[in-house]
């Protein structure tokens, strides 16, 4: 299965490491996993060495057209199933 997984946020909370082992745990059982996320953010570091494929986005607010951009053009290049949105600035973006 194709996933992509939001987070605009990504710093240090509990949130981000279930973001992280949810990411991790699917990509260990074959699916192919899109980490839609920040540059140099501490989520960046804990999925770093995984299968989990990392896809930079500025996320710069709900009708940010560069980040929606992105997501289309993976969506459709990967042939994206499932899109798990992690907040509402994510949800927004991910529609």
């Amino acid at each position: 299965m194709n996933i992509l997984i939001l987070c605009a946020q990504g710093g240090v909370a509990g949130s981000t490491y279930s973001i992280s082992y949810l990411a991790k745990g699917l990509a260990e059982r074959n699916h192919n996993v899109f980490l839609g996320l920040k540059k140099d953010t501490f989520l960046d570091s804990l999925v770093e060495e995984s299968k989990v494929k990392r896809v930079y986005m500025p996320f710069e607010g709900k009708t940010d057209k560069r980040t929606r951009s992105i997501i289309k053009e993976l969506i459709e290049k990967e042939n994206i199933q499932i899109i798990n949105a992690q907040s509402s600035k994510d949800r927004y973006v991910g529609l």
